[in-house]
Formats: structure tokens, C-alpha cells, sequence
């Protein structure tokens, strides 16, 4: 498994990114004061809390998006990801095929290494397609984990809730959904609505 926020150095040695020290005996690289966390153990200064810095939630500038990777403050005060970029958890925002990009890293590839004749060559139909180049593919509205996972996005087809990528969604009628007082919005999120 990857060490989050860890890379491999000019000089060949494992090393954290930018903003991000080595802590728990180097075992993990935590966060510094105002980078990406998920809980309050990923920050490296003693006594610091993660505040709940996700897509979904209210801005009212673009600053207050910053720390959500490519994200942007909608014009409906959400921090969104922009066009032709989509979502991944609620914390990161990917490019699409033909989007800018910085690194190789931000490219999530939908393509697979397998070679296939007929699709029940790819394992599960219902994520996976046998494409015109005998490769299999993720079918659209799904992403591709590694070469043998492939998770749903909204509307992809799932059997079970935690097949559904998007936070804030179920599995519902065969079908990757925003859960109940929630709706889409910027392709993979669910955002709570406020019924007033």
C-alpha cells in the first residue's frame, strides 16, 4: 500500500511532499498547518485539528476552497470541481481526458492492461467493456482503482452502498445515487440541500 502525501526524491529515496513532514517513527507523512487531512491525527504539529476542509462544503472565495486539490468556490458558494475535472472522495479533484494537467500522477487512466476478445474477458460487465483495441475499459460513470477494481461513480451501476464512490451516496435501484436531502452537483458529489 502507498504512503499518502510520500515520493520518490531526485535522489531515489522515499521522501514526504512538499508541506508534509515524516512522522510515527517515519512511517506516515502528516500534515503541516493548512494542508490536506482527513482526521486529526494526519496533522504533524502537536495539538492542531483537522477542520473539515472537503468538496460540497460553503465558501464565499475562492481561498476557501484552496486546500481541495484543483477545486473552485462556485458561484453558489460550494466548493466544486470546475469543468472537466470530477471528484474523487471529497478531497480531491482529477482532469478528465484532454484537461490541463501538472504531473502524470493527476492522469487516472481508464485503461487496463488486459487484452480481451469478448467483454466476459474483463471480469464484471457491469463496470468493465471489451474496447475496439482488445483492451478492457472502464464503462463510462466508472473509475478504474487498479487493474482488477473499478468503483462507480453517480449513476454507475452497484449491488451494494459501498461500491458508490461519491460521499453522500447509496446504491439505489442498481445505481450509484445522492442519498435522501442530498443532490448532484459537479459531476461526483452529493451535496446536502437545505429545505428551506
Amino acid at each position: 500500500m502507498m504512503m499518502n502525501h510520500a515520493q520518490c526524491s531526485t535522489n531515489k529515496k522515499c521522501s514526504c511532499q512538499d508541506n508534509y513532514l515524516a512522522g510515527n517513527n517515519a512511517r506516515a507523512c502528516k500534515a503541516l498547518i493548512g494542508r490536506n487531512c482527513d482526521e486529526d491525527a494526519d496533522c504533524y504539529v502537536e495539538n492542531s485539528i483537522c477542520m473539515d476542509n472537503a468538496l460540497g462544503k460553503q465558501c464565499d472565495e475562492m481561498e476557501n476552497c484552496s486546500i481541495i486539490l484543483n477545486s473552485v468556490c462556485s458561484s453558489n458558494g460550494i466548493c466544486i470541481c470546475p469543468q472537466n475535472y470530477f471528484a474523487i472522495g471529497n478531497h480531491l479533484c482529477v482532469p478528465t481526458i484532454n484537461s490541463d494537467c501538472t504531473s502524470d500522477e493527476e492522469c487516472l487512466s481508464a485503461d487496463s492492461l488486459y487484452s480481451c476478445k469478448e467483454v466476459t474477458e474483463c471480469s464484471d460487465p457491469w463496470h468493465w467493456n471489451c474496447a475496439a483495441n482488445g483492451k478492457c475499459v472502464c464503462n463510462v460513470n466508472n473509475l478504474a482503482i487498479s487493474n482488477q477494481t473499478i468503483l462507480p461513480f453517480l449513476n454507475g451501476y452497484c449491488m451494494k452502498d459501498d461500491q458508490c464512490m461519491a460521499e453522500n451516496s447509496l446504491c439505489i435501484d442498481y445505481r450509484c445515487r445522492c442519498k435522501p436531502n442530498h443532490v448532484q452537483a459537479a459531476g461526483n458529489l452529493c451535496v446536502f440541500q437545505n429545505e428551506n
